[in-house]
């Protein structure tokens, strides 16, 4: 990421998507749909990194994380 100087000048938001998807036995798996609002690294877990426990089998959830919303399959 880089800082750009106008954009100092001019208000603007942070917007970084995010997506993982994993392609096992020639299926492809959405795990991780996200859309970043903070360039914090690992902003939403106090800076700290996050292990994901995923079941492919299981359908995509939406649920109000990070400051944003969060679809994912993963615990």
């Amino acid at each position: 990421m880089y800082d750009i100087s106008f954009a100092k000048i001019f208000p603007i938001e942070f917007v970084s998507s995010q997506l993982i998807k994993i392609i096992h036995n020639d299926n492809e798996y959405k795990i991780w749909v996200y859309a970043k609002r903070n360039p914090g690294e690992n902003f939403g877990m106090n800076g700290e990194s996050f292990n994901l426990s995923c079941e492919l089998s299981d359908k995509l959830r939406t649920e109000r994380m990070f400051d944003s919303i969060l679809k994912t399959s993963c615990r």
